[in-house]
């Protein structure tokens, strides 16, 4: 999401281009979403409140607890490793995007070129990413 500033409001603006939906294509959605800010902090502020209120205290800090305490354990990700993950990422979209062009009507033979390329690239990133976690 992205901030825009209409009327002098703030809204966050959810887009949902071509290639978005080349790699969800049975998710039905606009195709921009707006939701004010002043809206959306309100419902927040509202839930924040009920989250501390002092019949809620003691289990909203256990839970902050429990999730600090998991998020300090959980595993982290070497440059590489999140460089390789990006990559891989991105070739899954490629592949994605050449499936919907197939479907389109887009020449075989040049998708088939795409999808050999951005499967070794893929490859490749996966090979990094498992390197740098073993």
């Amino acid at each position: 999401m992205q901030p825009a500033t209409i009327h002098n409001h703030v809204y966050y603006r959810c887009g949902f281009n071509a290639q978005e939906q080349a790699l969800y294509p049975d998710l039905t959605h606009p195709r921009t979403v707006y939701l004010r800010e002043d809206i959306v902090c309100k419902a927040l502020d509202q839930w924040i409140a009920r989250a501390f209120a002092s019949d809620r205290l003691t289990a909203t800090i256990e839970a902050l607890a429990h999730a600090s305490a998991a998020a300090s354990t959980a595993e982290t990700r070497t440059p590489e490793q999140t460089q390789a993950r990006q990559a891989i990422k991105n070739c899954e979209r490629r592949l994605a995007r050449y499936q919907a062009a197939l479907e389109a009507g887009a020449d075989p033979t040049v998708v088939t070129q795409w999808i050999n390329d951005a499967q070794r690239d893929k490859e490749t990133a996966q090979r990094i990413h498992t390197a740098d976690t073993e």
